[in-house]
């Protein structure tokens, strides 16, 4: 079965506000509709509640437990405060899973979307 997994890393502003990704809902309702296995794993929420420090060794190390399957979606949502934060958690992950088809979506991807290929990137589309 192809696998998609949805990353919300613990980068957001230092709001304590919590927040529904509402996008990664609505994204992995149309992928299950098609067969596919979603799933969410909301690191910022963890994050703010104390239960994850925020560092990359951990978010790889949960999702090294969640998927060696060959058929894997990566997709992460980039806005202008988190954008590098993304790139370096890409190129990890493309490590870790170089088979992995890995997206980049969300405002600040529009906007740099040339910049997400540039030579080696980890990034193999952006959605605009």
């Amino acid at each position: 079965m192809k696998k998609i997994i949805f990353i919300n890393p613990p980068v957001s502003p230092l709001s304590e506000d919590l927040y529904i990704p509402t996008h990664y809902l609505t994204l992995g309702a149309v992928a299950i509709e098609e067969d596919w296995s979603a799933e969410i794993i909301d690191f910022e929420y963890l994050f703010k509640l104390n239960q994850i420090e925020p560092n990359f060794e951990f978010m790889i190390s949960k999702l090294a437990k969640k998927s060696s399957q060959d058929r894997l979606i990566i997709g992460l949502t980039a806005y202008n405060h988190n954008y590098w934060i993304y790139l370096q958690l890409a190129t990890h992950l493309k490590s870790l899973f170089p088979n992995a088809f890995i997206l980049l979506g969300g405002p600040e991807a529009a906007f740099s979307d040339r910049e997400a290929f540039k030579e080696n990137s980890p990034i193999d589309c952006v959605v605009r």
